[in-house]
């Protein structure tokens, strides 16, 4: 620790109205190039968002800015609304009788999804609490070494499940008021984290495009969490604080998913001990994702959950319905749909193959992956449908050219391509609908 001298203080936005606050962050990241990033910038975003008045920032966005200024402004957000500079521990005496200057720290928040699926109607049994689960993973270390964080860093989570979807977290500064709400408690641990709110009320799946059976039903909820981590003796930069939690974007991080395998029991433990439900799946998502992502990023975290959802029912159908015994084997038909010229979304679309290697006309297995190209990179879409492959047995066909969004002229469902380049789509009720047509 260092040893108490004069204090350098922060720096904080200088007096006067948010206006005139707001008209200086503009001219700051005006002033912003590829070798500069102005920490008055920093400054005064903070003070925004500690102000409540994060979205006035955000609006700057829709205005005609130079790129570099739009990257800056983005990146003072993210680092303003997602991590809270504290000081580290009190004044104590060292050994030698000087007394140690406390040092700054950062918190940062997180999530990780939980994602059950069980019986329809069993709902109101789903808790919305991890006592256990969480305090256990925690006390153990688990979680610490599941995000391979070093053991210098205090690691929390929050026993109360927050839903993505809920209204609150759409709220400016959210984060900014959760991350208060921890650091209220540090000094008193057996105290817990106050929520942003009591009302998490679980929403029903409906809708045409529902994945899943009609006596299923699935709850998303986010644990939340901090780590806690001193800056440094260089007095490290906020933004590279967090790569311990999030890993250096410029190499892979690596996840421990074993160790979230182990994460999962402990929750279908508690589960099993404190509800009454009588069939449940629980699988615990393996990437942390900052909680100032969230609901930003919570569609592709729904995309993901869903995915792996409709692989593992086109399974269990495959196992019910076909002969004890038989070796699935399958072709899976993948295709690129979009409205537009650039990619919107992949259909993908798996029929069984017969002992002779023909193709049944009708698929098991469909999915239609709305994706954002500029967030997922494309070796992340190759390694899932290799994944996905893989798990039906199935040889990949890709369908060729950049394809309009068909759907059925008739019920509107969405249609997948198929053998003998025609388009198919499943029907409950096939009666309202004419048989497949070519393509």
């Amino acid at each position: 620790m260092k040893k108490r001298g004069k204090r350098k203080s922060g720096r904080k936005a200088e007096g006067g109205s948010a206006s005139k606050v707001l008209e200086r962050i503009r001219n700051h990241s005006l002033a912003t190039n590829a070798d500069s990033f102005p920490l008055e910038l920093l400054d005064d975003v903070r003070w925004m968002v500690d102000s409540g008045l994060e979205k006035r920032v955000w609006n700057l966005l829709e205005e005609d800015l130079p790129e570099e200024s739009c990257e800056a402004l983005v990146f003072a957000l993210r680092i303003a609304a997602s991590r809270l500079t504290l000081l580290g521990i009190p004044d104590s005496l060292a050994n030698d009788g000087e007394i140690e200057e406390p040092q700054p720290v950062v918190l940062i928040p997180f999530a990780i999804l939980l994602s059950a699926t069980f019986l329809a109607g069993e709902a109101a049994q789903f808790p919305t609490e991890l006592h256990d689960a969480t305090g256990r993973a925690v006390q153990s270390g688990l979680i610490l070494r599941a995000l391979d964080l070093s053991d210098d860093v205090t690691l929390f989570l929050d026993p109360r499940l927050y839903q993505p979807h809920h209204d609150e977290w759409l709220r400016p500064s959210a984060t900014r008021r959760y991350l208060k709400s921890i650091a209220a408690q540090l000094g008193r641990p057996a105290t817990p984290v106050a929520p942003l709110s009591n009302d998490y009320r679980r929403q029903l799946r409906h809708g045409a495009d529902d994945l899943l059976a009609d006596e299923v039903d699935v709850c998303q909820r986010l644990i939340c969490g901090g780590i806690i981590t001193e800056l440094g003796e260089g007095g490290e930069a906020l933004a590279e604080a967090g790569v311990l939690l999030f890993g250096d974007p410029d190499n892979e991080y690596v996840v421990e998913e074993d160790r979230f395998q182990e994460f999962t029991r402990l929750i279908e433990d508690e589960l099993a001990g404190r509800c009454r439900m009588t069939q449940f799946t629980v699988m615990v998502n393996p990437t942390p994702i900052e909680l100032w992502d969230v609901p930003r990023f919570v569609f592709q975290v729904q995309r993901s959950v869903s995915l792996g959802l409709a692989i593992e029912m086109a399974l269990e159908e495959f196992q019910e319905m076909e002969q004890a015994g038989r070796e699935l084997k399958s072709a899976l038909y993948v295709s690129l749909h979009s409205s537009e010229e650039t990619v919107q979304e992949i259909r993908y679309a798996a029929y069984l193959v017969d002992d002779d290697d023909a193709e049944e006309e009708a698929p098991f297995f469909s999915y239609a992956w709305e994706i954002a190209i500029e967030l997922e990179a494309p070796d992340d879409i190759d390694e899932a449908t290799g994944n996905i492959a893989a798990q039906l047995n199935a040889s990949v066909n890709m369908v060729e050219g950049l394809l309009p969004d068909e759907r059925c002229h008739h019920c509107g469902a969405k249609l997948f391509c198929g053998p003998g380049g025609k388009l198919y789509h499943e029907l409950d009720d096939p009666d309202p609908c004419p048989p497949p047509f070519e393509n």
